[in-house]
């Protein structure tokens, strides 16, 4: 049982720090606000708080945008993918 038990923790470390180096590795991609006021949200829902708000123009860093089109910022919270426009390199 203790065999078992420390396997099991060893995995999970394994798992964990293997985790962490991909989240680390992240490629960021920038984006330009297409509209005039944009509310940044805590999670990925309308329904979720508002904690900033941005203007159009402000560049932004996405870390991942979701199949239900919310974009999680870098700095922290979500904007909806469809008031940013990609900048291209």
């Amino acid at each position: 049982m203790k065999k078992i038990i420390a396997v099991a923790v060893s995995t999970l470390a394994l798992s964990s720090a293997l985790f962490a180096k991909e989240v680390k590795n992240v490629k960021v991609e920038t984006f330009v606000v297409k509209a005039k006021k944009v509310a940044v949200h805590a999670k990925d829902s309308l329904k979720s708080k508002k904690i900033a708000f941005l203007k159009k123009g402000e560049k932004i860093e996405v870390i991942y945008c979701n199949k239900f089109g919310w974009c999680k910022l870098k700095n922290g919270g979500y904007v909806a993918k469809f008031l940013l426009k990609p900048v291209k390199k």
